[in-house]
């Protein structure tokens, strides 16, 4: 079952020749508590470069403060399973965290693309999972640039929303196209101006076919300070991405 999460880091591991690849030094990840780590089976990466999958690939990740390996050569498509997000729990020495590829095809220039799923103690509310209540609420975007904001809505000022579930109807209620072209985007998602989820792949949010779905920790959203962008403006791009949001709807003195 996956945990509760309150912010996610999209990283990009570019391979350069050496079959080891050392995570960079991310200011916004120090001393955070890593729930999950998973590899994106996406086309490309924010930055276009062609993306590596997860055969071949082992994780060795450097626990902060011990200096322990506490994961020693794992398969890094053992990270997530059907959306069963291997729990970690662990605070991160990322620069001396690393992946190895034992692969024989020619990846130089290529990229991996991960996702790490943390603690972010600036954004996360404490949830009633004894007596829980909840209310639905559709949440759209319009894609017109290569970085498209969303626009201010009332409906969910100060909302604590549970997950963000991706659709695909082929119209929105109100008429509009919708979008199924995801592997090429991204949603960042801020709060305070704090981008807790940042560069997040558009498609992990698509959950149908997965057993168990992501658990946000009540996150607040700054919608004016959030945005998707993409890779490419075709016609199959610039249509609208259409999410339904769980949100949190127990009353504030039943809350613990």
């Amino acid at each position: 079952m996956n945990k509760l999460i309150s912010g996610a880091y999209g990283v990009e591991l570019v391979f350069s020749g050496s079959n080891k690849i050392n995570f960079p030094d991310i200011p916004q990840l120090r001393n955070k508590r890593v729930k999950h780590i998973e590899f994106c089976t996406i086309e490309k990466t924010p930055s276009g470069k062609l993306c590596v999958g997860t055969a071949d690939t082992f994780l060795t990740v450097r626990e902060m403060n011990t200096n322990k390996e506490l994961i020693q050569s794992l398969p890094i498509n053992q990270l997530s399973v059907n959306g069963n997000r291997l729990f970690i729990n662990k605070i991160f020495d990322l620069p001396q965290t690393y992946i190895q590829y034992r692969g024989a095809a020619a990846i130089t220039g290529k990229a991996f693309y991960a996702v790490i799923w943390y603690d972010e103690p600036l954004t996360w509310n404490v949830i009633n999972e004894t007596n829980p209540r909840t209310k639905i609420l559709p949440l759209q975007l319009k894609i017109r640039n290569l970085k498209t904001y969303f626009a201010e809505n009332l409906e969910f000022r100060d909302q604590k929303i549970l997950n963000l579930f991706l659709s695909t109807p082929t119209l929105t209620p109100d008429g509009l196209d919708v979008c199924s072209t995801f592997d090429n985007k991204f949603i960042t998602l801020a709060y305070r101006n704090l981008q807790y989820f940042h560069q997040v792949p558009l498609s992990l949010f698509n959950q149908t076919a997965n057993y168990y779905p992501i658990r946000m920790q009540g996150l607040c959203i700054d919608l004016q300070n959030s945005f998707i962008e993409t890779l490419t403006t075709d016609v199959a791009d610039l249509k609208t991405v259409f999410f339904n949001a769980i949100i949190d709807d127990t009353p504030v003195n039943s809350r613990r």
